[in-house]
């Protein structure tokens, strides 16, 4: 070993000690780095559950969903309505219907949970078509938007709406800007008069048209000016009464070109 050999070994050994505190200098740097890297991300999930929680529990609850029950009722009968909490986050809610008629039930004793379904009854003393809703209210006092409406036909004894009519009769085919006539007839219970509205297809609906006896044809004609597929229905009203309506008939498909 040369001399030069013999004095760069013994200053490695001379060194040997301070070179072992700065790795274990680097080494606890690390460590340090690892464990800080650690505690920030927990701490940025925790303000991230905490923020999502505190942005759910500081909104009202979102608005159940639309009622259903009969569609057709009688006056002065007792029905009952169901609704159901669509919001899984809006925790503990009571529950009310709002009938349309100037009258709202009273919310519900009970609270529910998302899933569960509660049940109102309700009569009305006037004949007519009615949009019934729900809503939500939470622990806090918070209220939800009402609900989708559901659609009642309330008709007294003697005042039934008029038979839906069968599907138009007319021609299949035809031209633009020429004049085609459909025809259309029905029953009613009560045996009113009759008016009768049509929806030529593509949002163009006629205004009512008649009175004629039930059970007598109407004949109506129309034009198209643009070439399409038209589905052509129709409803029955009664005239006399409250003026309850049908359903609307199938459609009876008109092709112009």
């Amino acid at each position: 070993m040369s001399i030069e050999s013999h004095a760069d070994c013994e200053r490695d050994l001379v060194d040997l000690p301070r070179n072992r505190e700065v790795l274990l200098s680097g080494l606890r740097c690390m460590v340090l780095r690892n464990s800080v890297a650690r505690v920030v991300t927990r701490l940025c999930l925790v303000l991230a559950c905490t923020m999502a929680f505190s942005s759910c529990a500081s909104r009202p609850p979102k608005a159940p969903s639309a009622p259903t029950g009969a569609p057709n009722v009688l006056t002065g009968t007792t029905n009952s309505y169901s609704t159901y909490v669509t919001d899984p986050e809006a925790g503990p809610v009571a529950l009310r219907f709002a009938w349309d008629d100037g009258d709202t039930s009273n919310w519900t004793a009970k609270t529910y949970t998302f899933g569960e379904t509660a049940v109102d009854s309700h009569n009305w003393s006037v004949s007519g078509i009615f949009h019934i809703r729900a809503q939500a209210r939470d622990a806090k006092g918070r209220q939800s938007p009402l609900s989708d409406s559901f659609e009642v036909t309330v008709t007294s004894a003697g005042d039934e709406p008029p038979v839906t009519p069968d599907a138009p009769l007319g021609l299949d085919s035809g031209f633009v800007n020429t004049s085609y006539t459909f025809r259309t007839s029905t029953t009613d219970t009560d045996s009113d008069s009759l008016a009768f509205q049509f929806d030529w297809g593509m949002g163009d609906t006629s205004v009512w048209i008649g009175p004629v006896v039930a059970g007598e044809t109407l004949s109506v004609s129309h034009s198209w000016s643009v070439p399409g597929v038209y589905g052509i229905q129709v409803q029955a009203k009664d005239v006399q009464g409250f003026g309850v309506t049908s359903g609307w008939s199938q459609p009876h498909t008109t092709v112009i070109r």
